[in-house]
């Protein structure tokens, strides 16, 4: 599961964390065999139409699991509950002393990883991400952490060959870095719903780029009335481009 959106708006990257529930609890949980047949006993009566013993019974495992965990866990309950605070209020460097050791891919590490995202942290992104094992979603993340390094060209190497929904869009974020214009309408060919908008706003100014002057001002005019301020560089773009083609 992962914990971080990233998008697009006017060529910059925005992070979305998603917070999980519970986090840094993971791996601090051992079961007991005790625990299992009390489980399987609650899971039979309720089965069996006995309902309040099976809840009982049920109530009574879970505040054993809780009592047992909290007691053979507290030091690292207590660090990791004092490192959230201190990544709540942005102290991150203190917050990641108290939660160490930190394994790749946990709740609390994707927390960590989620606030240098924030920051626009992409050094510190791509290090942590490349920590992680390869798939999708960790790539898509260390492609958009490249992206912020402004290193466009190392960021394509993990977009696939025909890319679609929000690869679609990093490959075109990736070539307007690059100014690479004709290559980036060539893949906006088939715009995304979802980003129609950063589209159009890559669209309009890669023409402009190339002199295409009319195409452009019909795309920008559409960014600027939808856009508004998040998307000032559009409009000026637009003013340059209508004055040349009066």
């Amino acid at each position: 599961m992962a914990y971080i959106r990233c998008s697009f708006r006017a060529g910059k990257i925005e992070a979305q964390v998603i917070k999980p529930r519970f986090p840094g609890l993971e791996g601090l949980y051992m079961g007991s065999s005790w625990r299992g047949i009390m489980l399987t006993a609650a899971i039979i009566l309720i089965v069996r139409g006995l309902y309040i013993p099976g809840a009982i019974v049920l109530a009574t495992a879970g505040l054993w699991s809780l009592i047992a965990m909290a007691s053979r866990n507290w030091q690292e309950l207590y660090a990791r509950h004092q490192a959230l605070a201190l990544l709540g209020r942005g102290r991150w460097e203190e917050a990641l002393a108290a939660a160490e050791p930190l394994a790749a891919g946990s709740k609390l590490w994707w927390q960590f990883l989620g606030l240098f995202c924030q920051m626009s942290s992409w050094d510190m992104a791509r290090q942590w991400l490349e920590e992680l094992e390869g798939g999708e979603e960790r790539n898509f993340l260390l492609a958009s952490a490249l992206l912020g390094q402004e290193k466009p060209a190392e960021a394509l190497q993990f977009c696939p060959p025909r890319p679609q929904g929000r690869w679609q869009t990093l490959k075109a974020e990736a070539l307007f870095q690059q100014g690479d214009w004709r290559k980036l309408l060539a893949v906006l060919q088939s715009p995304a719903g979802s980003d129609k908008l950063e589209h159009a706003w890559l669209r309009g100014a890669s023409y402009y780029h190339l002199k295409q002057y009319k195409p452009a001002v019909k795309l920008l005019q559409q960014v600027v009335e939808q856009g508004g301020a998040d998307y000032g560089d559009a409009a000026l773009l637009l003013d340059r481009a209508l004055a040349r083609i009066k």
